[in-house]
């Protein structure tokens, strides 16, 4: 028997899109509350948890960010020996000096966290803590100040903070090599409370408010530096995002004496577009730089003027169009040595039994036969040539295997004794059976 059909039509059913939007927004936040669990302290459970070990001193690497954690279990830190890395970050009003008792700890990433000052320093906190991230925080001066007592801080990261200046403290970072300040509030004068940081190597001042840079003689005086002694290790600075208009803004920082990368990009000094491919709006500078430093350094100043992107796959026609302004390949040349080329196998089978039948007919007393000797390759007008590379001159001789086949040249060419030309193969076989 059939079911009897509704004899009403089917009615319209409406759906609030938004409504649904958010009802699925919201099961997700509670299954994600319920996978990473609710506890708001680091306790040892939630360590074991997040290293994915069954044991405390298993774990090596701990990742508790984003769990709205206010505090952290002292005592069960203790049972976590090997800890190195722990990824703290997103957990607001999380206290710093918690961690500080982790007798391994060497990166610790602590980004948004809206942590300003500690409550309490004690003297063996982060006894091997060599990376601190305090990223898109509320840094203050104080806050600063507390990070002198960590002994073996190598980078620390304080981009984000809301700074306007630094506190005078940086002499005291015996350890410190990357300091990264983005994205502060910070004007030029931040070089001068930062010219006596022994070992600073990378210094970050991108997307800042930097004008100029003071003087070297300014920064002397202010300091009580020998002119020398100025961020006497700094390598590379990054001073792109900022507002420098003239090159004689920032003209002192050619002297500096190890100073090898200066990134530039994103600034009015390179047009409107802050971007220079050519190089042309800071040759002045860079010719500057190595007149100054001819004499005392052979450090060539690299300036950066583009943003860096992906690097095209090698063989590319994009890579090619790159290297064309390559700046850093301006004085490098190409010379081209004259030399035999490199016997092939059938060459090599042909000496070998010569050497063989010339052995035999001189046990019988016979004269050896006429060695044929191979042309010298002309090297002026033939393109298949490249440089290549040999250990010395006997790994050559050794390389041709005959006398007959390399002649030294009348006047050899000075040039490294690693350089030799080899001529390139044709494309055959010589051997067909090979």
């Amino acid at each position: 028997q059939r079911p009897k059909l509704p004899s009403r039509g089917l009615g319209v059913v409406s759906i609030d899109v938004d409504d649904e939007i958010r009802k699925r927004k919201k099961a997700d936040l509670l299954r994600a509350q319920l996978t990473r669990g609710q506890s708001r302290i680091i306790d040892g459970f939630l360590l074991l948890d997040a290293c994915g070990v069954e044991f405390p001193d298993e774990g090596h690497r701990a990742d508790v960010s984003g769990r709205h954690a206010t505090e952290v279990s002292s005592t069960d830190l203790e049972y976590f020996p090997n800890l190195s890395w722990v990824d703290a970050s997103d957990n607001p009003r999380l206290p710093l000096e918690d961690f500080g008792s982790l007798p391994r700890l060497k990166d610790l990433r602590f980004a948004a966290n809206s942590w300003s000052v500690c409550s309490s320093v004690s003297e063996d906190w982060f006894p091997r803590l060599l990376v601190l991230d305090l990223s898109y925080n509320t840094a203050t001066l104080d806050g600063i100040s507390q990070l002198v007592t960590m002994p073996r801080l190598r980078d620390l990261d304080l981009t984000g903070n809301g700074l306007v200046e630094l506190p005078d403290v940086f002499s005291d970072f015996q350890s410190l090599e990357k300091l990264f300040l983005e994205r502060n509030r910070l004007q030029g004068d931040a070089l001068t409370c930062l010219a006596k940081c022994p070992r600073l190597r990378e210094l970050s001042l991108a997307h800042n408010k930097v004008t100029s840079t003071p003087t070297i003689d300014a920064m002397a005086e202010a300091t009580s530096l020998d002119h020398t002694e100025i961020l006497a290790e700094l390598v590379a600075l990054d001073l792109a995002h900022n507002h420098i208009r003239s090159e004689k803004d920032i003209d002192d920082l050619t002297v500096l004496p190890k100073l090898e990368q200066l990134s530039l990009y994103g600034n009015p000094l390179l047009g409107a577009t802050g971007e220079d491919p050519t190089g042309e709006t800071v040759r002045t500078l860079v010719q500057t730089a190595t007149q100054q430093r001819d004499g005392w350094t052979a450090r060539h100043l690299d300036v950066t003027t583009e943003v860096p992107r992906k690097r095209p796959n090698r063989g590319t026609a994009g890579a090619a169009a790159g290297a064309k302004c390559d700046r850093r390949f301006e004085r490098i040349g190409v010379q081209r040595i004259a030399e035999a080329p490199i016997p092939t196998a059938a060459q090599f089978r042909e000496k070998g039994h010569q050497a063989l039948v010339d052995a035999l007919e001189k046990e019988a007393g016979r004269k050896p036969r006429t060695k044929k000797k191979v042309p010298q390759p002309t090297t002026d007008k033939d393109p298949s040539f490249f440089v290549t590379a040999l250990q010395d001159d006997d790994a050559l001789e050794e390389a041709l295997m005959a006398d007959e086949i390399y002649e030294e040249p009348e006047d050899p060419i000075v040039a490294p004794a690693v350089l030799a030309a080899r001529a390139i193969e044709p494309a055959r076989r010589s051997d067909p059976a090979k």
